[in-house]
């Protein structure tokens, strides 16, 4: 079951789905000699990152980064994803990269770990495998998903339970919920006006609420495609 809605929005003077956002002093990012700054009123966090002087050893990206993600079981660690086809991991104790996986091509918010920390998603810019999972100890590749034969250049993926993953993209424009027991796709829109650039998931409908000690659910969905939001309630038959 799939129930797709797309929600409209106004700007200050009443007209529909504005492509214009006010300028807002939230905070300012800066670079000052190779240190960021990010200042938001009197609160300066202050993150130094370094790059080793060997020329064999890769300890950090090379290019712009697009994705990083925290491991949901640790304060300190995390990881990143870019332009460099490197998955990099860090723990914010240490200044370098401690290790890395190589061949993905990140060009979105398309990294996620899993809710017990063990396992990493990639949702890649890339025609051949964009799909993969990943042991998070050993960097080692777990398994690369063909859930469909319709392929597509992904910007993001997501976690959204322990039993599904969602991903959109573009070439072909579309959005998937991927069931993990059956590596198929469970529900998905395609042919959109635009590409898939970022998903995120919410609560629980709550008229599927009494079937989570049954079945597993999966819970509300919004994505962005072309200058429209989309809300997705998509159910396991």
């Amino acid at each position: 079951m799939l129930e797709a809605r797309f929600i409209g929005f106004k700007n200050r003077y009443g007209r529909n789905n504005a492509g214009r956002l006010r300028k807002q002093n939230f905070g300012q990012l800066t670079r000052h000699y190779g240190r960021t700054l990010f200042i938001h009123r009197n609160f300066i966090t202050d993150l130094t990152v370094y790059f080793g002087e060997s020329l064999e050893a890769m300890d950090g990206h090379k290019s712009r980064v697009f994705s990083a993600c925290f491991n949901p079981r640790s304060a300190h660690e995390l990881i990143s994803g870019g332009w460099d086809n490197t998955i990099q991991f860090w723990d914010t104790r240490q200044p370098y990269a401690l290790r890395r996986i190589s061949g993905v091509h990140m060009c979105g918010d398309g990294l996620d770990i899993s809710r017990n920390g063990r396992e990493i998603l990639s949702c890649a810019w890339q025609r051949e495998n964009p799909i993969q999972l990943w042991d998070y100890g050993s960097g080692k590749l777990l398994a690369s998903l063909e859930p469909d034969s319709y392929p597509s250049l992904l910007y993001c993926g997501k976690y959204v339970s322990n039993m599904f993953i969602a991903c959109g993209g573009t070439d072909t424009n579309l959005f998937r919920v991927i069931d993990l027991r059956s590596h198929a796709t469970l529900a998905m829109i395609r042919n959109l006006r635009g590409g898939t650039y970022s998903l995120d998931t919410g609560p629980i409908n709550p008229k599927h609420a009494k079937k989570t000690r049954t079945i597993s659910v999966v819970p509300q969905l919004a994505f962005c495609a072309g200058k429209r939001i989309f809300e997705i309630d998509a159910q396991p038959s």
